[in-house]
């Protein structure tokens, strides 16, 4: 099982390209989804080794809107948000008028993030995730520019 999601990274990642807008592009939707969940949720200077990956491979629960790979030494490697989610989508939509959303993926991302740093234990990351207050919203305005990216985020080709 673990091979398959392994071989699937690698595989991803021949085929992938930076997210990172250049400096005169607006930023993709799902790299504003991201930053702004980041932001909420404290993580945005955190650096985390996030992928986004629009397919839903069939080692992970088909409910799943993110996960956390682990290398050999069952240390967290890297995190995985499925762009595809119910969730993603609606924290992504461009014309989205709920933020609830976007604090939900900020929530999502915590859990993770415990993962990331502490191993397997989804009761501790459970915990953890609702000790961590996810109240702040965000305010989307088209007169802005778009955010500078928190995180380098890779996107794997559909």
């Amino acid at each position: 099982m673990r091979s398959l999601v392994w071989t699937l990274v690698v595989l991803g990642t021949i085929w992938m390209w930076p997210a990172v807008p250049s400096a005169d592009a607006p930023a993709p939707p799902e790299q504003k989804a991201l930053d702004e969940a980041l932001a909420i949720a404290g993580l945005n200077s955190a650096h985390l080794p996030i992928l986004l990956m629009p397919e839903l491979p069939s080692t992970v629960a088909p409910n799943a809107e993110a996960w956390t790979l682990f290398d050999e030494a069952c240390k967290g490697a890297r995190i995985i948000v499925y762009t595809r989610s119910r969730l993603f989508l609606c924290a992504s939509a461009p014309s989205r008028t709920q933020h609830q959303c976007g604090l939900k993926l900020a929530s999502v991302l915590v859990h993770e993030a415990w993962h990331l740093q502490h191993g397997f234990d989804s009761a501790c990351a459970a915990r953890y995730q609702r000790s961590v207050p996810i109240t702040t919203g965000f305010i989307r305005s088209s007169t802005t520019s778009s955010p500078t990216p928190f995180v380098t985020v890779t996107l794997i080709p559909t």
